[in-house]
């Protein structure tokens, strides 16, 4: 379960899906940031 305003970080090969369980409308802003092998900070 997700809250307003939480952060979800998930692992590369991370199979996902969102459900909509309430009554209100969700707006879900999803980015990919691809991992660099040549940056360590990654």
């Amino acid at each position: 379960m997700h809250k307003a305003g939480d952060i979800r970080p998930e692992v590369y090969g991370t199979s996902h899906w969102w459900k909509n369980l309430g009554k209100d409308t969700v707006i879900l802003y999803v980015g990919d940031v691809r991992k660099d092998p040549n940056d360590h900070h990654m």
